[in-house]
């Protein structure tokens, strides 16, 4: 009968329909299934009839090839956990080898989606950006600003909703049980409309409240004091002495602008505070106008602090810089964290690597077996699905265990991350990580596993049958590609270790940086005195002079003192100033501290010249300041600056002179990561204020705790302590991150190097197990167990120097991005790179160990007779 163009083009189509099955069904069943097709084409009469039948069974197609599928996976699942059961060592190492490199992944990647993906807790928070001062003058890129230019800026600006300026205060709570210190924000109304955010009871600030005695508790706050009860809104808090009436709570969810804050009243500013232009004291965040860029924004604020400068002497080279909140909160994270991500991205290669490497191993052996299923019918595609199969199927189960091991991990790094790194606690594996971690697992699945299958699925049956279990494993390319897994392995290692090698190093040099004082034995302790309680500047020195002289009779207490700051942040109190006969002000800030007379000797800061403090130092007499090292060599280079004066502010402004009496060392109380500031120090006895309260002790500074509290308590029953710490543990605070960064990171490289020994190893191994034939000859010609070393050897440095040669290229463009993170280095530094050689090549050594012993011992006796 003949053929009709319908049946060729149904024909055609049809065919292309059936590769919906998979290939061992559809080259068993298509021919036949085509052929019925045809026949029921030819019994119905009509087109349209044809048309519904070619139809009915393209569908019916479409319905089947899933289930067939299914069946074929079915099939080959069973196949590959009967294979896994087989062979337990090789799959456990395979699973605990993916499980590190998803495990790790999974741990960083949850953090850098907590800190750059996931929502921020506040409304349309993408339109929030913090404003800040950028002070060239000073060289200070984000500062403080005053409250008459955020008046300025708010009246100016058509792109910015609405501006809040807030500032942090310490504030002592009364008559809800035990005295305590709070850590309180002053807000303008508008700051939660800023950042803006429901509460959980009651209400917010309103527009007139700038001035108002009302209070907004912390979440914590609330627990703690109310035991979250709702009738807390309405009451009365006493801070400082002054009633406030409760008028909302905020959710636990709210952080900002610091997390653990107790509290937000208004700003209430002083009229000082109003009209001083160059008093830098006030934060601020704005809230743009839907709709306006980032970038748009920062264009209008540019001009007007164009017009502000011509307008205002005091704005003179100052500019204004936006910063978007999430930008803000990441920002000083982001450096680290993309190290951390490269190298568990890199840790995650070394794993899949070194299983592909196993793969092609097993592959190798399996040859007379994938040959056998050859000549039996199975087509190359049907064997490289089923070795595909059981490499995803240990890559899953590998991702499964991984899954598991990060959410351990990310337990882990929450409980020992340092207090600076406190929104880590914000953390956890969700849903869409976990997804991604699976995800991960199966695409490196596919990805490791598909040339190892193809690889093992191409064995030729002739030539496997005819060289029998000797050559079962002896393709050149097996080897070539082996060695290359290795030294891509070691590639990777040597860059990863490089990189935590320079932290290291870093660390060391931060360490070592000398203070100027000594922290050890030293306990700290804040004493915040409410203006309400004690207004009078001889109110405030009687207290810190009762308390000092009862604190040094204190058994184990050595010798004691005070200042307004032991440490520095970094933009501590400080101001521009003038020097006497000079007629501009000097604009690099100088920092000022209020301290005891015995605040040297407790800190053992060295005197250079002339003297320290003393109570005859006082506000009725000579003003009278000591300075550091560097402020003298800076300001007095050519002289001596004992008895020369100078005075905050600009020289028309009519601040006290003071008059220098010493010069001390330099200190590094901001931290090794920033440089030393020009200092400058007065007597308490001039300008009394609260204070922090330093004891040097005999012993364990923490001992001297409860005696501390008792003094303080005897001399005012309603005032707490708050920060009591020994110094050594706010130092170690401020280089917390870097040690933090520094030990993750050497993590990520021991795990590296872990799983490059293993690759390296296994290699050896292959190659000694598919060389004993070579070697068992070499050795009865004559050959010495020496000579079989050497070339062990010989292969191990030509792997391993390629390897390494080529890490340490990729190291060196790498550390050009970790130049922010360095400290006392360049990313070149020779000593972090021979460590990483010397490292790599021990680790080299080792793992060449055992295949080496075994490459010697062959016996070529055994070995010749058995093949």
């Amino acid at each position: 009968m003949p053929v009709t163009r319908f049946e060729q083009c149904s024909r055609v189509l049809f065919g292309a329909v059936l590769h919906l099955y998979p290939a061992p069904y559809r080259d068993e069943y298509g021919r036949e299934m085509t052929l019925v097709l045809v026949d029921r084409l030819r019994g119905e009469q009509n087109i349209a009839a044809r048309v519904l039948v070619l139809v009915g069974t393209i569908a019916a197609v479409f319905a089947d090839a899933p289930r067939q599928h299914a069946v074929v996976l079915a099939q080959d699942l069973r196949l590959a956990v009967r294979l896994i059961r087989r062979e337990t060592w090789f799959a456990m190492v395979a699973i605990g080898t993916v499980a590190v490199g998803i495990g790790l992944t999974t741990a960083v990647f949850s953090v850098g989606k907590s800190l750059l993906v996931d929502s921020l807790p506040y409304r349309e928070a993408e339109r929030a950006a913090m404003v800040w001062v950028s002070n060239p003058r000073q060289n200070i890129d984000r500062d403080f600003t005053s409250y008459p230019r955020l008046v300025d800026w708010r009246e100016r600006s058509q792109l910015i909703e609405s501006f809040a300026g807030y500032a942090f205060r310490q504030a002592v709570i009364t008559g809800t049980g035990d005295p305590e210190q709070l850590r309180v924000v002053r807000a303008t109304p508008e700051f939660f409309h800023v950042v803006y955010t429901e509460p959980l009871v009651g209400r917010l600030f309103a527009a007139p409240e700038e001035e108002a005695a009302v209070v907004i508790l912390s979440y914590g706050l609330w627990q703690r004091k109310f035991g979250g009860q709702g009738s807390a809104v309405g009451q009365t808090l006493r801070l400082d002495s002054i009633p406030y009436t409760i008028i909302g709570v905020l959710p636990p969810t709210f952080q900002f602008p610091e997390r653990d804050l107790d509290a937000w009243v208004p700003l209430q500013p002083s009229a000082r505070e109003r009209s001083m232009r160059s008093v830098f004291w006030l934060r601020s965040v704005a809230r743009l106008k839907p709709g306006v860029s980032l970038v748009q924004a920062q264009q209008e604020m540019n001009a007007i602090a164009a017009r502000l400068a011509a307008e205002h002497a005091e704005d003179r080279r100052l500019g204004v810089a936006l910063v978007g909140l999430r930008d803000e909160i990441a920002g000083p994270f982001r450096p680290a964290l993309a190290v951390l991500t490269a190298a568990v991205v890199g840790v995650l290669l070394i794993a899949c690597v070194n299983v592909a490497g196993m793969l092609t191993a097993r592959g190798a052996a399996r040859r007379r077996e994938v040959a056998i299923r050859t000549a039996l019918g199975a087509s190359r595609r049907r064997v490289v699905r089923q070795l595909l199969t059981e490499a995803l199927v240990l890559f899953v189960l590998g991702g499964v265990a991984g899954v598991g091991l990060g959410s351990v991990l990310l337990r882990l790094l929450v409980r020992v991350a340092p207090p600076t790194l406190s929104w880590l606690r914000d953390v956890s594996l969700d849903g869409p990580m976990l997804a991604v971690a699976l995800g991960m697992a199966a695409v490196t699945g596919v990805l490791f596993g598909v040339l190892p299958s193809w690889k093992a699925a191409g064995a030729d049956v002739v030539e496997v049958v005819a060289s029998g279990v000797k050559g079962a494993g002896r393709g050149g390319m097996s080897q070539r590609f082996r060695r290359v897994l290795v030294v891509s392995q070691i590639t990777v290692a040597t860059i990863v270790v490089s990189a935590a090698s320079l932290l290291i190093t870093s660390l060391v040099h931060a360490q070592r940086v000398d203070l100027g004082f000594d922290p050890g034995h030293v306990l700290t302790a804040r004493v915040e005195l409410p203006r309400t309680k004690y207004p009078e500047p001889a109110a405030r020195q009687q207290f810190f002079d009762r308390l000092l002289d009862r604190v040094r009779a204190l058994p184990g207490v050595t010798s004691a003192a005070a200042g307004s700051s032991v440490l520095l942040s970094r933009l501590p109190n400080s101001s521009s100033f003038t020097i006497e006969g000079r007629s501009e002000s000097i604009q690099q800030p100088l920092t000022f501290d209020i301290i005891t007379p015995d605040f040297f000797q407790v800190l053992q800061v060295r005197g250079l010249r002339g003297r320290v403090f003393s109570d005859r130092d006082r506000s009725d007499g000579l003003l009278v300041a000591i300075i550091n090292e560097t402020t003298a060599k800076m300001h007095w280079p050519n002289e001596d600056p004992l008895g020369k004066r100078f005075k905050f502010g600009d020289p028309d402004d009519d601040g006290p002179w003071l008059t220098v009496v010493g010069v001390v060392a330099d200190t590094r109380r901001a931290g090794v990561d920033y440089p030393v500031f020009t200092e400058s120090y007065q007597p308490h006895t001039q300008d009394p204020r609260s204070m922090t309260v330093v004891l040097r002790t005999a012993g364990e500074p923490t001992a001297i705790a409860p005696a501390l509290r008792a003094v303080v308590r005897e001399l005012d029953h309603d005032q707490p302590l708050a920060r009591v710490t020994p110094l050594e543990e706010l130092i170690d605070n401020q280089t917390a991150a870097r040690r933090f960064n520094t030990w993750l990171l050497g993590a990520f490289g021991a795990a590296a190097i872990a799983l490059t020994a293993i690759g390296l190893y296994s290699l050896l191994a292959y190659v000694v197990a598919l060389r004993r034939h070579e070697m068992a000859v070499r050795l009865a010609i004559g050959g010495t167990p020496n000579h079989v070393l050497g070339l062990l050897v010989l292969h191990v440095a030509w792997v391993v120097g390629i390897g390494i040669s080529l890490g340490l290229a990729g190291a060196l463009t790498a550390a050009q991005s970790m130049r922010g993170l360095l400290f006392g280095i360049e990313p070149w530094d020779p000593v972090s790179q021979t460590a990483t050689i010397a490292l790599l090549g021990l680790v080299a050594i080792a793992a060449a160990w055992i295949p080496a012993r075994r490459a010697m011992r062959v016996d070529p006796a055994t070995v010749l007779r058995s093949e």
